[in-house]
């Protein structure tokens, strides 16, 4: 069945269903537990709590039940269901942090994320949580520059772990077998205990999960093993053959959080979160070795370690609510790159020589964010704030093959050292920031806002690169600053209890920063080549406004929620990275303009008691609309990393089929439209990928306090290509998803 034919099937059935309720809206019959499953989400996008449907602005909520029927557990397993959000895998393949995140076709090939990511009240940029325990996930689309500033161009992302509770004790045990086509088992592990201390006063609340997910990639060398010495060098890390499954994956962490109640009107929360990645190998197939199969020498090992400590303190003045957040976030990252058969492409040996690329980063950062809000009672409210972050950032990047010399050239020393590459490079970033929004009801239904946000930002960047590929030692030293504000101004209309209409005019931002400058000398002539005389190694921040009208509305007494927007962004002085063909390097400039306009609908339903019903719908248009030099690019080109349509559709159903059990079944849909992956489309299957589709489902019975599914991810056994590289000798390398999953869950609570 082809893409659209199971885009009808799924569809059209859950219109049938729709249908089929539509009755029961015509009679009336709409139970109470219909109205609360719309009037019950809460959302907190705008610094307060608010229903769902009192926020004026495009925002999608996912909570814990969505991402369990889901399976959802990480950040590409629920992002298809969000309009309007696209992503592709970037980096170095199977470090699922490195993934190129937008909203509404604000999506850039270098830079910061485009797409403001938090824990709790935290801005995170590189590491992928797991996902258990966590009382929602909020995306907030168009600039979210007041409140959240900086990277939150497009939008903002924010995950919720689920608090403390004070009053009750309660835990969770959840367990997951699973078997992937083509490939090894999976399982996972999870438990929740909530325990208060001293009542009312202070609780505790520990997660802990661990994750492993099988291989299903083969690796297939064409060298007959074993390899002689002097192919190898002595920092060749373990060599491989013919090995099925071999990239294997397993994850580990912990969050525990205290919750400490002096008076009913002092809350403070003490919380660290834990997570360590462990890799065996790319999560990449190699194109010429054949479906899920790589032809690499060596495994490529990685690891991703992530701490973030928090504080946050809330305070009831009862006019107003004082609050802070505090944290400090530590991060390391290593990776081992297969350069295995680079050397054979760059010097033109006529065989592979083994020595591994290894690149290690650490972070280290500090947030501190206070604000006070008020009531949010009267025709006035108000909030105000202040935020200040602070990161340090180092890199060490080797490649060495210390026998390189006496393996290749008899002893003699052609290649200093045996450094091939070296890279050693420290940032470090500061941000300032004072924000506030306020808020004026001019009627009954009408309310006026306003907020600005002014920044002051600073980058400094030191970087040392030497090696025969670099053509001998370059330094960069550069330091950035800049400061500014964003406004935002937004018309709110009640037009009844249940319908909300708004139209917004808001600015986003990314800051500027200092790169890398390339060699001089080698690479010149291809600077030359793109129009570019000077590469200085600095770049400006890129800036947009966004214009946008939406709103949403209940109906059949709150049986269906209904959310839309369009929206029209003009972006300027994008953040572009060249690449310089030649010699191999590449530059980032402000190049060009661009502009996406398009819409979001969303349709929640509950036509009969029992059945839920999801629908999801969005449209990017996002194109360049000035050339951008050297990017190969022409007005009118379309956006990297943005697919023009996406549709999700979901269908619950439960039952009870006896006093104490509850049958259910869920089953689930998405679609992605094509999209492309650079500027240049002489090169077809690295220029752009083919539309998809993901279906899953989920069928189980629960009683009062257990629950078990069977289910089926990627029912439809696609291979949608997330990201692609072209690995000089070894390939075209293609990153797609885990291939059809059938598994068990099991759960229980107290």
């Amino acid at each position: 069945m082809d893409q659209i034919g199971k885009y009808m099937t799924c569809v059209g059935g859950a219109a049938l269903l729709f249908a089929a309720g539509s009755g029961a809206f015509a009679q009336e019959q709409s139970t109470a537990t219909d109205v609360a499953r719309m009037d019950a989400i809460i959302v907190t996008a705008q610094k307060r709590e608010q229903s769902l449907s009192d926020v004026p602005m495009s925002i999608t909520a996912i909570s814990d039940e969505d991402l369990t029927l889901l399976g959802a557990d990480n950040f590409a397993e629920y992002a298809m269901t969000v309009p309007g959000l696209g992503y592709s895998s970037v980096g170095t393949f199977g470090n699922r942090g490195q993934r190129q995140i937008n909203l509404r076709g604000i999506s850039s090939n270098v830079g910061s994320s485009t797409v403001g990511y938090y824990i709790g009240e935290t801005p995170i940029r590189f590491v992928d949580p797991r996902l258990f325990d966590i009382s929602r996930i909020e995306v907030l689309r168009g600039p979210q520059g007041t409140l959240y500033g900086a990277g939150s161009m497009g939008g903002t992302i924010r995950l919720i772990p689920a608090a403390p509770d004070l009053g009750s004790f309660a835990a969770e045990a959840d367990g997951t077998y699973s078997n992937t086509r083509y490939g090894e088992a999976n399982y996972a592990g999870n438990l929740m205990v909530n325990l208060p201390l001293v009542e009312d006063k202070l609780a505790v609340r520990g997660v802990f999960f661990y994750n492993n997910d099988g291989g299903y990639i083969d690796n297939r060398t064409p060298e007959t093993q074993p390899l002689p010495s002097f192919m190898v060098s002595d920092s060749a890390d373990t060599l491989i053959d013919n090995v099925d499954n071999y990239n294997d994956e397993k994850a580990a962490g912990y969050r525990i959080a205290l919750a400490i109640q002096p008076t009913e009107n002092v809350t403070i929360t003490p919380s660290v979160f834990h997570q360590k990645l462990e890799a065996d190998a790319w999560t990449t197939s190699v194109k010429e070795a054949g479906e899920l199969t790589s032809n690499f020498l060596e495994m490529s090992p990685h690891s991703e370690d992530f701490t973030l400590y928090d504080l946050t303190a809330e305070i009831d003045l009862g006019w107003a609510q004082l609050a802070s957040s505090t944290s400090y976030t530590d991060y390391d990252l290593f990776l081992t790159e297969p350069f295995d058969r680079i050397l054979a492409g760059a010097m033109g040996l006529p065989f592979a020589y083994v020595a591994p690329y290894r690149s290690y980063d650490e972070r280290e950062v500090f947030v501190q964010e206070a604000r006070l809000t008020s009531n949010g009672e009267g025709k006035f409210n108000w909030l105000i704030g202040a935020f200040y972050q602070q990161e340090d950032q180092n890199t060490r990047q080797r490649y060495v093959a210390p026998d390189i010399n006496d393996d290749l050239f008899g002893g003699f020393p052609a290649i200093p050292n045996g450094d091939l590459f070296i890279f050693d490079a420290e940032r470090s970033e500061e941000q300032v920031a004072l924000f506030g929004e306020a808020s004026y009801a001019l009627t009954d239904r009408l309310t006026a806002t306003v907020g600005l946000r002014w920044f002051d930002l600073s980058s400094d960047r030191y970087a040392v690169s030497d090696g025969v590929f670099n053509g001998g030692q370059t330094i960069t030293d550069v330091s950035v600053s800049e400061h500014g504000t964003t406004p935002k101004f937004l018309l709110s209309y009640k037009a009844t209890d249940d319908a909300l209409v708004y139209s917004s005019v808001s600015k986003g931002f990314r800051p500027g920063f200092g790169y890398v400058k390339p060699p001089p000398g080698i690479c010149d002539a291809d600077l030359a080549a793109v129009g570019i005389t000077s590469a200085d190694g600095q770049v400006d921040s890129d800036n947009l406004w966004a214009y946008e009208v939406g709103g949403n509305t209940k109906l059949f007494n709150g049986a269906v929620f209904v959310s839309g927007a369009a929206y029209v962004n003009k972006w300027k002085n994008l953040q572009q990275s060249i690449d310089l063909p030649t010699c191999g390097f590449t530059v980032t400039e402000n190049a060009g303009e661009a502009e996406s306009k398009g819409f979001e609908l969303e349709i929640s339903a509950s036509p009969v008691e029992g059945l839920d019903l999801d629908l999801g719908l969005g449209y990017v248009d996002a194109e360049l609309t000035k050339s951008a030099p050297g990017l190969g690019a022409a007005e009118g080109d379309r956006l990297v990393f943005v697919p023009d349509w996406s549709v999700s559709a979901g269908l619950t159903y439960a039952r009870p089929i006896s006093e104490k059990i509850e049958a259910f079944l869920h089953a689930d849909y998405q679609y992605s439209g094509d999209m492309n992956f650079n500027f240049d489309p002489s090169v077809p299957d690295l220029h752009s990928r083919k539309a998809f589709d993901i279906a899953g489902a989920r069928i189980g019975l629960r009683g009062k306090r257990w629950e078990t599914s069977l289910f089926v991810e990627n029912a439809f056994d696609e291979r949608p290509t997330l990201g692609n590289i072209r690995f000089l000798t070894s390939g075209t390398l293609t990153y797609t998803r885990r291939p059809r999953t059938i598994g068990v869950n099991f759960s229980v609570t107290y």
